[in-house]
């Protein structure tokens, strides 16, 4: 499952700093979710993934790489490589995605 590791949120508080935080208390996602879906399915909005996400995922890894990830950091070398493993392998099927786009 490491594979699906991104980073560390909290090493790069800048990324996220313009979206409201998720709570118990303040459930933004619930709540904002059935308008979210509206406005995707008018047009209006964009779900977060394939360049956009990518992109993200790489200001992620520069803000904290894996061999300085609290999180991975008592794993073996090879271990610590599986979320740019998973990031190679999603940025290979975005692309492949825009490829066989009309």
């Amino acid at each position: 499952m490491l594979w699906l590791y991104q980073g560390n949120l909290s090493a790069a508080p800048e990324l996220l700093a313009e979206f409201p935080v998720n709570t118990d208390d303040r459930p933004f996602v619930e709540y904002s979710a059935p308008v979210t879906h509206r406005q995707k399915r008018a047009g209006a909005a964009r779900a977060f993934t394939g360049p956009e996400l990518v992109a993200f995922y790489d200001a992620l890894f520069a803000a904290s790489p894996p061999e300085r990830d609290p999180v991975l950091e008592g794993l073996e070398p090879a271990l610590r490589e599986r979320p740019r493993a998973g990031l190679a392998f999603y940025r290979s099927r975005v692309q492949a995605a825009h490829r066989e786009a009309p």
